[in-house]
């Protein structure tokens, strides 16, 4: 859903945990799914809230009702978790030349 992160967002991820409703907000942004930042307003989401968010959650207490919004939303909240303290949202960097020494 998303190529990159703006620039502006990278100061935030070092503590997701600390995070407002609004940096929550800009966080859907970022993964592309802004359409459901109205239902994290309403809920009052911020980074607390996401470090316990359950995938039952997602439809049952933020009624995400699309099944791609909550699968691409709960695949997003591990790879938060996951990567914790430092995370960035920047995508690998492709090697080409290591890539074609290695016959690939």
């Amino acid at each position: 859903f998303y190529v990159s992160s703006p620039p502006s967002f990278h100061r935030y991820m070092s503590s997701y945990q600390e995070w407002s409703v609004e940096e929550a907000c800009t966080w859907l942004g970022v993964i592309g799914l802004e359409d459901l930042s109205p239902l994290f307003q309403a809920q009052g989401v911020n980074g607390s809230a996401l470090e316990v968010l359950t995938k039952e959650d997602l439809q049952a207490e933020l009624g995400i009702e699309r099944y791609m919004h909550r699968r691409v939303m709960w695949k997003e909240l591990l790879r938060l978790r996951g990567k914790g303290k430092g995370l960035t949202l920047d995508l690998p960097s492709c090697n080409v030349q290591g890539d074609l020494e290695a016959g690939g």
